[in-house]
């Protein structure tokens, strides 16, 4: 059994480990399926649903039932599904480079991460442990939407966010494709509210006023927002350097990317 990068509770149960098993061609079958109707985190969720073999739960708990493991998959934090995904890809053989383009900031020069520069996955450190399933973000700058009488019908000082679910990358899918991906991160943030001023809030508010909150939030509270959700799970910023000017600077790594060519490979 390996640990999770994040624990997470469901029907009574904190699940804290997994263990992995190899995909099948029913497996990739269905996880390529999805990809291809651009619904990455369905193929996220396939891939991950069909190769765990077993969970555990911090009460001894072991869980290897097919429909049970399903179940509860779905509500896997996705930086621990993430997790489970890329160490089955990994254990499957294969190449584990990343490559990418990144242009300077300062002088504006491609650098090209292939080959023997590429990064790689099997070398980032990954964040694990029960880390906090919930975070309060005290708002910087609260949001105040009003209706057409200036009425205020929606008022916020503070959000409570769990760690976004498969379901809830699944659901975010569903309003916003992979080709508007700040929308879509916003959308995985709206299904993952939990309360607003500390009351909790219910799918009709998350659908009728969460993308509202996001497009009035300040820039300061999103930062907060994103620092969270990458404290956890692969650590994919790294570093890179311009061989022109020497400018130094961090960039985000596709691990979808790396996900989405492995199912192929």
């Amino acid at each position: 059994m390996e640990r999770l990068a994040v624990s997470f509770s469901y029907m009574g149960k904190v699940w804290e480990q997994f263990e992995a098993g190899r995909s099948t061609g029913g497996v990739l079958a269905d996880a390529q399926r999805e990809a291809q109707q651009e619904r990455l985190y369905g193929a996220m969720y396939a891939y991950v649903a069909g190769t765990v073999k077993a969970l555990a739960a911090a009460d001894g708990t072991v869980e290897e039932g097919r429909n049970r493991i399903r179940e509860v998959c779905r509500q896997m934090p996705w930086v621990s599904a993430e997790q489970v995904a890329l160490r089955t890809l990994l254990a499957s053989g294969g190449h584990d480079s990343v490559e990418g383009i990144y242009a300077c900031p300062r002088c504006g020069r491609e650098v090209v991460s292939e080959g023997e520069e590429a990064d790689r996955i099997s070398e980032l450190t990954i964040a694990e442990g029960a880390l906090d399933e919930t975070m309060p973000l005290k708002l910087a700058y609260p949001i105040e939407v009003k209706d057409n009488k200036g009425e205020t019908v929606v008022s916020a000082a503070s959000i409570t966010f769990r760690r976004p679910s498969l379901s809830d990358c699944m659901a975010a899918n569903v309003f916003f494709g992979l080709n508007d991906e700040v929308r879509l991160a916003y959308r995985i943030n709206v299904e993952s509210i939990e309360a607003v001023n500390g009351a909790a809030v219910d799918k009709k508010f998350r659908n009728t006023w969460g993308m509202y909150l996001f497009d009035r939030m300040d820039g300061d509270d999103l930062q907060t927002l994103a620092e969270w959700q990458a404290s956890a799970g692969f650590q994919t910023r790294v570093m890179k350097r311009c061989r022109k000017c020497g400018k130094t600077w961090e960039v985000q790594l596709s691990t979808m990317g790396f996900f989405a060519s492995g199912l192929t490979r």
